[in-house]
């Protein structure tokens, strides 16, 4: 029988720790839906709103998600009305894309991911 591996075991308890740390740390991220990226390493999170918020597998979970705390924290009361896609990926940033700009940001985004 032939088997395939779709993450590395590694991958796969990144993503058990960031639906953990989610759970246990987070009160506004209500999981819609879940994809995988398996050659960028990638978890994207659609949360009930339909924002999504991108996870880099590669790198340290609890970091991330301390940012993810920081930012919804800040604009928590705005949050729900106007982000579009929070992205965690890159060291002692956060990037986000307001839904004012939604049109360019989807755009955006179905290129470097597909539909």
């Amino acid at each position: 029988m032939d088997y395939k591996v779709i993450f590395t075991k590694n991958q796969l308890k990144s993503i058990l720790n960031i639906l953990d740390q989610l759970k246990t740390k987070t009160t506004f991220v209500n999981i819609k839906k879940i994809v995988y990226y398996k050659k960028e390493a990638e978890l994207h999170i659609t949360n009930n709103d339909d924002s999504i918020i991108i996870f880099d597998l590669t790198k340290d979970i609890s970091t991330q998600v301390e940012k993810l705390n920081i930012f919804y924290k800040k604009y928590q009361n705005d949050i729900k009305a106007w982000i579009y896609y929070v992205d965690l990926r890159i060291n002692e940033k956060l990037i986000y894309c307001k839904n004012e700009t939604k049109k360019s940001c989807e755009e955006n985004y179905t290129s470097i991911y597909g539909k």
